[in-house]
């Protein structure tokens, strides 16, 4: 792809016209595609959104149907005593009301349940048939959140099949300017005064800090990438802790010589340990899936002075 882009490159400008093509041309159409890969990234974002609460909404609804059934337990087993009392001491019609009642709910109402059932009992019978009723209704919404879901889940299939090829093109005119320059240094990949990109390729760029999620506000900004894009350190600083597991997956902590810290989630690898010293700019993961997460990217935190979050994105955009 890279050769064919060269080719028609070379083709179409002579070289007295390269310079000034290289520097205005190719700069405006990769600043265009950045901000169509940066749109596509937070519609993206919005699918994905939806679909963790979707998700989130039937696992509690399951929560409180396994909730119901432990408390439906004692309730059963006074139940059963009353009938067994009844049974001793009742006469024919009651016996047969019992008998023929298709479920228990039927028989309660039909012999008069709440002069069966002491005060606690009765309290908690009411909330068991009104969770009852919540559920019948639920079932259906959550019916409907599921194929939601489910083509929300196709929606952001489709998205990342576009995002990647929009990436592979930018990556083929990122070459052909690095090409046309003749050489190509580290340094120059990156821009910002001192700090540092963190993906070392390709990216989009999303301000999504604080957006809503299940389990609370988004704490970071995400860089959507390929799998497998170099991740760098923006600073140079110490690297206090590998984080295994949990929302980030596999995490890097980086703190600077300021005292402020930057997390890296949901690598796929890591080339640093705890305890080392990186210089800003040097590798130190790639970009994964790992942990809480759906599509390749780098959830990227900035902790001013190791507290709480900050939204970093006026950081990125001057960087990224």
């Amino acid at each position: 792809m890279v050769l064919i882009a060269v080719l028609a490159f070379t083709t179409l400008f002579p070289s007295s016209a390269r310079g000034a093509i290289r520097e205005a041309d190719l700069k405006i159409r990769m600043a265009a595609l950045q901000r169509k890969l940066n749109v596509l990234a937070t519609k993206m974002d919005r699918a994905v959104t939806s679909l963790e609460f979707a998700r989130a909404r039937i696992a509690e609804h399951q929560r409180e149907l396994r909730e119901a059934s432990v408390m439906l337990l004692p309730l059963r087993a006074a139940l059963s005593n009353r009938a067994r009392e009844m049974y001793i001491q009742a006469t024919g019609g009651v016996i047969e009301t019992a008998l023929t009642a298709p479920d228990i709910a039927t028989y309660l109402d039909r012999t008069g349940y709440l002069e069966l059932v002491s005060q606690g009992e009765r309290g908690l019978l009411e909330k068991l048939r009104a969770v009852s009723r919540r559920a019948r209704i639920e079932n259906k919404a959550l019916h409907a959140a599921l194929l939601d879901a489910q083509r929300a889940n196709g929606i952001l299939a489709a998205q990342r099949t576009k995002l990647d090829r929009q990436l592979g093109d930018y990556k083929a005119l990122m070459d052909l300017v690095h090409l046309g320059r003749g050489s190509f240094s580290r340094a120059s990949r990156f821009r910002g005064g001192g700090f540092i990109c963190p993906v070392a390729g390709p990216h989009a760029l999303m301000n999504n800090f604080g957006a809503p999620r299940p389990g609370g506000p988004h704490t970071g900004d995400d860089l959507p990438s390929q799998y497998g894009t170099p991740v760098a350190a923006v600073l140079s600083g110490t690297i206090t802790q590998i984080v295994y597991g949990g929302w980030m997956g596999l995490g890097i902590i980086l703190r600077d010589v300021a005292g402020n810290e930057w997390w890296y989630a949901h690598l796929s690898s890591r080339g640093v340990s705890a305890g080392e010293h990186v210089s800003g700019g040097e590798i130190i993961g790639r970009v994964g899936c790992s942990g809480n997460c759906s599509g390749p990217h780098l959830h990227f935190e900035y902790h001013p002075g190791g507290g709480a979050p900050a939204n970093p994105y006026r950081i990125l955009s001057r960087a990224c």
